[in-house]
């Protein structure tokens, strides 16, 4: 797993962009996250964290 990203923690950065260390995520992922993610459903970026997350 990810350094201090679970699933809630991950979806919630894909939102907004903050990471768990109270970082911005910035350029093209900032981009990504301003463009598109902050825009997906609930259920969608919860699929998409568990995937990445998964081991």
């Amino acid at each position: 797993m990810a350094e201090g990203y679970d699933v809630a923690t991950l979806v919630q950065t894909l939102k907004d962009g903050f990471t768990p260390g109270f970082d911005v995520l910035g350029g093209s992922m900032g981009e990504v996250i301003s463009d598109s993610t902050s825009h997906w459903t609930d259920e969608d970026l919860t699929a998409l964290a568990t995937y990445l997350l998964a081991e």
